[in-house]
């Protein structure tokens, strides 16, 4: 097993990379390779790296500098502290864009320091809000903001920043998993919760689909509030479309801005306008989930509703307006800024810790009395004794040593098996094995 994400010194990293362009040239002579894929703190590592490659004796050919196709680095907004709580309530914590483009800014400065690689692109491979895809917010409340509209706002407003830093920035990408054995929106950096429900990240990025290639001037006057656009048309200049959108670094943020807009030198006599809109009110799966209770478990209409709230919403039916004078004028409409989610209510879901070793010793049931302190619980947990044995077996095949519970509900329809029966693995992981963690 790798420790961490390297083992050896700089040097070797080196040696591996001059093989693997060697190897890769065997392969597909077309493959492109690059790195190094440098995190925040790894600037310094960067800047040896393409020393390497520029004027540094090949590990392979004994010749000097490396073949590289590509730079690459990441960044993130923020490292929650403490990323996992345990129930102990945390104080407001918010994924910061100024750090991001420092980060990023930092690292241009470095590869623009070898003139040699000017022509080459460069690569944001992992450029996220915050740290650790696998957390949620039953680990820190915080984690809240994947499931809620300020996490395509922040995502826009960084894509709207990054690319004007510099032309030479051809790929952004997002470091998303899709969890399996999750509860419903645990909070995960996903673009989906269960039931394949959409969040909506995945609806911002949608609406970033529907952009064209072609960029447009936009000008803004008194805007009071941190709302920014990105313009496009078609090559036919036939569609045009407009994207506006609000960030603070404060997921907690209300406010609500009076916008109005004019398109100027348009080369049409009519146009249909269609007004999307993602807030707490349009496109947002995870609203409408708290509207119906926050179920753990969705019935067929439930989740029929859920999934029609995860389609992107218009703001009103089309409009078509008339073209007067090469201008549009559209009427004013407000831009509500809606963040706000309160760390109380998350603060509530008390997390209780128990190691694989307390549940396995005989002495389990005292360490489980000590959260559970009544003669229900007691007769159920000896009541599935082998199975809860072999539960946590199972769970460790996945790398967990630690049980996070919550509840009692779960447990009973988890464990209800016979002793003898076999469950694949994968069974384990759509019920909630994934993370050792179950939900009522």
């Amino acid at each position: 097993m790798v420790n961490a994400y390297k083992i050896g010194s700089i040097e070797d990293y080196f040696k591996l990379y001059d093989y693997s362009v060697e190897a890769i040239k065997h392969v597909n002579k077309s493959f492109k390779i690059g790195g190094p894929a440098t995190s925040d703190v790894g600037m310094g590592f960067l800047r040896q790296f393409l020393k390497h490659v520029t004027s540094g004796k090949n590990y392979v050919t004994n010749e000097i500098g490396t073949r590289i196709d590509f730079i690459s680095f990441h960044t993130k907004g923020a490292d929650y502290i403490p990323r996992r709580c345990y129930g102990h309530k945390v104080s407001y914590q918010s994924p910061n864009l100024s750090k991001i483009l420092n980060d990023i800014h930092n690292n241009l400065m470095i590869c623009n320091e070898f003139e040699q690689l000017n022509n080459l692109p460069i690569f944001i491979d992992e450029c996220d809000p915050a740290v650790g895809t696998i957390y949620g917010v039953y680990d820190n409340p915080n984690y809240i903001i994947c499931n809620t509209e300020y996490y395509p706002c922040i995502v826009a407003s960084m894509i709207y920043h990054i690319l004007s830093l510099s032309n030479r920035i051809q790929l952004i990408t997002h470091w998303s998993f899709y969890m399996e054995g999750k509860r419903l929106f645990e909070g995960n950096r996903t673009l989906m919760t269960n039931y394949n429900l959409h969040l909506p990240i995945l609806s911002g990025l949608k609406l970033f689909g529907k952009l064209k290639y072609k960029q447009l001037f936009i000008e803004m006057n008194q805007i009071q509030l941190p709302i920014f656009g990105i313009a496009t048309c078609d090559d036919e200049n036939k569609s045009f479309q407009l994207l506006l959108f609000y960030h603070v670094d404060d997921w907690t943020s209300e406010d609500i801005q009076s916008i109005n807009i004019t398109f100027i030198n348009i080369p049409l006599q009519n146009i249909l306008l269609k007004h999307y809109r993602i807030d707490s009110n349009h496109s947002n799966t995870y609203t409408e989930w708290i509207k119906i209770g926050k179920p753990d478990e969705l019935n067929a209409d439930q989740l029929e509703h859920l999934k029609h709230s995860q389609e992107i919403k218009l703001l009103h039916e089309p409009i078509e307006y008339k073209i007067e004078n090469n201008q549009l004028k559209l009427a004013p409409f407000d831009l509500p800024i809606e963040n706000d989610r309160r760390l109380e209510d998350i603060n509530q879901r008390i997390c209780y810790r128990l190691t694989r070793n307390d549940l396995l010793r005989d002495g389990y049931q005292e360490v489980f009395q000590e959260f559970y302190d009544d003669e229900e619980t007691m007769k159920f947990m000896n009541k599935v004794k082998k199975n809860l044995i072999i539960f946590l077996y199972t769970n460790g095949l996945i790398g967990r040593g630690v049980m996070f519970v919550y509840s009692i509900a779960q447990f009973k329809t988890l464990l209800d098996i016979d002793y003898n029966e076999q469950y694949p693995l994968i069974a384990l992981l759509h019920i909630g094995a994934g993370d050792g963690s179950i939900t009522e």
